[in-house]
C-alpha cells in the first residue's frame, strides 16, 4: 500500500491533556494514571507537596515526552513492517476489503488486531473513526473506539481520538468506549478515555454506569479511578 502523511481533509484531534491545565486534582490524577502506575505513584507524592500550577507544568513535560517517544517507536515499527520480509496476514486481509469498498470491515479487522493498521487506515486511507461496524451473525453494532477499547488495544484507541473519534459513542446496547473498558479490566484505556472527555454518567441500555460494570467484575483499580471522576 502506498504511504503518504495525511489524506486530504484529514484534522488530527487536539490533546486534550495538554490543552486544558486544570487544578482539578481529579483530572492531575487522570493524567498522571496515563502515564503509567509508577508516575502516578510518584506524581500522587509530588501532587501533595507542590502548587497545582507546577504540576500542571510537570505534567506538560511529561506527558510531550511520552507523546514523542510513543511516534517513534511507532514510526520504527512501522518502517519495520514495511520492510519486513514475513506475509502480512493482517495487511492482506484489510487490503482485500478495501479493494471491495468495504472499509467498515476492513476497520474491523484492524481494531481487533493490529493498532499500525489502524493508525494506517486513519492517516492513509482517510477511514473514518466513527463508522457503524456490523458484528457478524448478528442485528448489533459497534464503534471502532468501542472495539479497541474492549480489547484494550491503548494504541489503537489514542490513535482514533487523534482522528477525532466520538469517545461517548454509543454501540447498539448503548455502551460507550468507557463501559468496554471499564468492564474488561482495561485500566490504561479507561485513563485515555477519561482524558479525551467520555462521560462517566452515561448509562448502557440495562442502566449502569461504568462504575457499575467494573464494580461487577472487581476491578478495584478502575473503581477507584471512576469513583473519582
Amino acid at each position: 500500500m502506498a504511504s503518504s502523511k495525511h489524506p486530504v481533509g484529514y484534522r488530527p484531534q487536539p490533546d486534550s491533556r495538554t490543552e486544558q491545565k486544570t487544578t482539578d486534582p481529579k483530572r492531575l490524577l487522570r493524567r498522571l494514571f496515563m502515564l503509567g502506575s509508577t508516575a502516578l505513584g510518584l506524581g500522587a507524592a509530588i501532587y501533595l507537596t507542590l502548587h497545582p500550577e507546577v504540576m500542571n507544568d510537570l505534567l506538560g513535560k511529561l506527558e510531550a515526552e511520552s507523546d514523542r517517544r510513543a511516534d517513534e517507536t511507532m514510526a520504527r515499527l512501522m518502517a519495520e513492517r514495511d520492510e519486513s520480509q514475513e506475509p502480512d496476514h493482517v495487511g492482506n486481509w484489510i487490503a482485500g476489503h478495501l479493494e471491495r469498498g468495504d472499509r467498515a470491515q476492513a476497520m474491523q479487522v484492524a481494531v481487533e488486531n493490529d493498532p499500525i493498521w489502524v493508525r494506517r487506515l486513519l492517516e492513509e486511507q482517510g477511514v473514518s473513526p466513527n463508522l457503524r461496524l456490523s458484528l457478524e451473525g448478528s442485528e448489533s453494532w459497534s464503534t471502532p473506539l468501542g472495539e479497541a477499547a474492549k480489547h484494550g488495544f491503548a494504541d489503537s484507541v489514542s490513535f482514533l481520538l487523534r482522528a477525532d473519534a466520538d469517545v461517548n459513542a454509543v454501540d447498539s446496547s448503548g455502551w460507550t468506549a468507557l463501559h468496554a473498558a471499564a468492564f474488561f479490566g482495561h485500566s490504561e484505556v479507561v485513563g485515555l478515555l477519561l482524558a479525551a472527555g467520555a462521560d462517566p454518567a452515561l448509562v448502557t441500555g440495562d442502566g449502569l454506569t461504568a462504575l457499575d460494570l467494573a464494580r461487577s467484575r472487581e476491578h478495584g483499580e478502575i473503581v477507584v479511578i471512576l469513583d473519582g471522576a
